[in-house]
């Protein structure tokens, strides 16, 4: 393993259910030895298109190339699909392949051998078809251990109104499910209850009560001896939704519970933290015209020295018109030509 680049593995969960897709991942970059690299991250993009809106999360390498803020695997991530997606109006598939190319450039030029990573993208096209894709160049041999090819594969599966749903789909730190220790079995039991649970609870469940879920599964598999160290408990989920001309913002999130349901956005975002924050992350995004990076909210910030506290009733009131924070209405798309 190359000393000069931090791993980002992590766990990725996906279920895509109807009328929704919910993505679940660790937020904070985490080192080869499981410490925590640095708070202020996240490894979730969201890309808002007029003819594709997805939710993309990313596991294996940290940083492209040596360990810099600038050379973030999340930021070169949201420069290169903001990039791809605004050439015309690519496919998915042509997405993918793209992305696979720029991979394949970017980490030929890195030291070393061993520069795994893999990009899940989940979300909906021009024709509100669903469906969930992998960029890669890692897999999992039979012992478990992460191996990396020479080259990155693509593969897009699609969804109908036939499919069936919810579905899940795990990716990253694969072995806490599949390994044969007991803690991974009892893991992959979990995770199949969990199937079970949505299924069944399908339609009654809000959007926050399956990210809620899947955020329990994924603080479940950080208990495993071998490889919980390498995911995370402080994690992010970005629900995506069918394009409607209600729809006209791009992202919101909530910092209430429980949260409502969500009728105006394309995504809605939600933090999980570990521990009580007043301070709130949201994905990257990317939309027609420019990048957003490093999206957050503290909803109770220090104030400067010698300002007077607010009382409790403003400070509730002030409070309660923030609970539900829009990051920005979704612009027209540019002119043709």
């Amino acid at each position: 393993m190359a000393d000069d680049y931090n791993l980002g593995m992590t766990l990725i969960i996906t279920v895509v259910d109807k009328d929704r897709v919910v993505q679940v991942s660790d937020r904070r970059l985490t080192k080869p030895n499981g410490e925590v690299s640095t708070d202020k991250t996240n490894k979730a993009v969201c890309v808002g298109m007029g003819h594709v809106h997805f939710a993309a999360s990313y596991t294996g390498l940290a940083f492209i190339g040596r360990e810099k803020p600038e050379n973030r695997t999340d930021y070169w991530l949201l420069e290169h699909l903001g990039s791809i997606a605004r050439d015309g109006e690519p496919s998915v598939e042509h997405i993918c392949r793209s992305l696979c190319q720029q991979a394949d450039r970017t980490l030929s030029r890195l030291r070393g051998d061993f520069k795994p990573l893999e990009v899940i993208l989940a979300g909906y096209d021009q024709k509100n078809r669903c469906f969930r894709a992998t960029v890669s160049n890692m897999k999992v041999n039979d012992s478990g251990f992460v191996e990396v090819r020479d080259h990155f594969v693509s593969d897009v599966q699609w969804f109908y109104p036939w499919s069936p749903k919810p579905v899940i789909y795990v990716a990253g730190a694969l072995p806490v499910f599949e390994a044969s220790d007991p803690t991974a079995k009892a893991l992959k039991t979990s995770r199949e209850k969990m199937v079970q649970y949505l299924k069944v609870n399908r339609g009654k469940l809000a959007e926050q009560q399956v990210a809620d879920a899947l955020v329990w599964l994924t603080r479940a598999a950080h208990t495993h001896k071998d490889y919980g160290y390498l995911i995370g408990r402080d994690c992010l989920s970005v629900v995506a939704f069918p394009r409607e001309p209600r729809r006209r913002g791009l992202l919101s999130y909530t910092v209430e519970y429980p949260a409502k349901r969500n009728k105006d956005t394309l995504f809605t975002s939600f933090y999980h933290p570990i521990a009580a924050s007043s301070v709130f992350y949201a994905p990257h995004l990317a939309d027609w015209y420019m990048d957003h990076m490093n999206v957050e909210a503290d909803i109770a910030p220090e104030l400067p020295e010698g300002t007077e506290q607010p009382s409790r009733r403003e400070s509730g009131s002030a409070m309660a018109s923030r609970v539900r924070i829009k990051i920005h209405n979704l612009p027209s798309p540019p002119p043709d030509g």
